[in-house]
């Protein structure tokens, strides 16, 4: 039985593959041990039945004998084992053959019943001893199934874990992101509307300057020519020149009117400075006999018609020059300036 044992484990090696053995000649094995199991269990469901049906033969037969059935079939005489266990003299020849007969049945179908029985407990020990060396044989493949199962369980289960956390992540991160962008776009749009309301206000004040400047030069434009008319005339009529201290009244009135504040940008000026008119203060001490000169006024050099080229910037400095009262507007003669936005100069 060891050499068949060895035998079926030769013809059924198992092809050592990655990771064990390979699971189709696993199945086919086990499917050939099932069909031999299968046989095998028929076999001795055969045998049993014929030993209970032998049995039952050699007991029926060892009643009929005992009951002296004549149905009984003669037998050879002469058996060894007859004449050992039985002694049927004195019953007649008849008698004594039947019974001889029925006696070698009987032990010919217990015989043949214990053979069979024989047969049945080797074919149940083969049938145990196979399988308990196919569960020897299949359990450590059972058990490396099972633990690389439960591994691959684990990295499933793991890698599920790993991927959900990921997941989160990257959406955090990228809400964060959207978060922050939203952020600086509202804050950019926020200072570009601030930048842009600014830069309005700035080009209204910059345009309602430049109308009042050009509303100015416009003004003076006639001014300068009458003012250079009237000088001449002036010189020509009287012959005579300005006195010093006149000129020194002029000077101051220009060094005055050179250190009032102005816009630097070009954006305010302020109204022109003009003497009194009632005759007090420095235009007044000249000599009676003298010619006084006209009364002047102190403008921009950039409001001047030979000015307009002048760019308008908070470094460009400033020049006043006088010109005469006579030859500025009624509006700016008496104070009243053609925006509202510009200052009075102290009196």
């Amino acid at each position: 039985m060891a050499q068949g044992e060895s035998q079926t484990a030769t013809e059924h090696a198992f092809d050592v593959v990655l990771r064990g053995y390979d699971r189709r000649q696993v199945d086919d094995h086990i499917a050939a041990l099932e069909a031999r199991l299968v046989t095998t269990g028929r076999e001795c469901s055969e045998l049993r039945m014929q030993r209970d049906a032998e049995a039952s033969r050699a007991r029926d037969l060892e009643f009929r004998v005992r009951d002296g059935d004549p149905a009984a079939t003669a037998a050879p005489t002469g058996s060894p084992a007859l004449e050992g266990s039985w002694s049927f003299e004195g019953l007649g020849a008849k008698v004594e053959s039947i019974l001889r007969v029925a006696v070698e049945e009987a032990q010919s179908i217990r015989r043949s019943a214990e053979v069979s029985g024989r047969q049945y407990a080797e074919a149940e020990g083969r049938l145990r001893t196979t399988f308990e060396s196919i569960s020897d044989r299949l359990q450590p493949l059972v058990s490396r199934l099972d633990e690389e199962s439960s591994s691959a369980r684990a990295a499933v289960d793991d890698a599920t874990s790993d991927a959900g956390a990921l997941e989160t992540a990257a959406r955090q991160q990228a809400q964060a992101m959207i978060d922050a962008a939203s952020t600086t776009a509202a804050r950019m749009r926020a200072d570009a509307e601030t930048r842009v309301e600014i830069t309005a206000r700035q080009v209204a004040d910059v345009r309602e300057e430049l109308a009042l400047v050009r509303q100015i030069l416009s003004s003076l434009a006639p001014a300068a020519g009458t003012h250079a008319s009237t000088q001449g005339d002036a010189t020509s009529s009287n012959g005579q020149s300005v006195s010093r201290p006149d000129l020194s009244k002029d000077s101051g009135l220009r060094d005055g009117a050179a250190g009032a504040p102005g816009d630097a940008a070009g954006q305010q000026t302020g109204p022109v400075r003009t003497p009194s008119r009632s005759g007090a203060g420095p235009a007044s001490s000249t000599s009676a006999g003298s010619t006084a000169p006209p009364s002047q006024q102190t403008m921009p050099v950039g409001a001047l018609p030979g000015g307009r080229n002048t760019p308008l910037s908070p470094e460009a400095p400033t020049e006043t020059i006088a010109l005469p009262l006579s030859d500025v507007p009624d509006g700016l003669a008496t104070g009243g300036g053609p925006s509202p936005g510009h200052r009075q100069p102290p009196g």
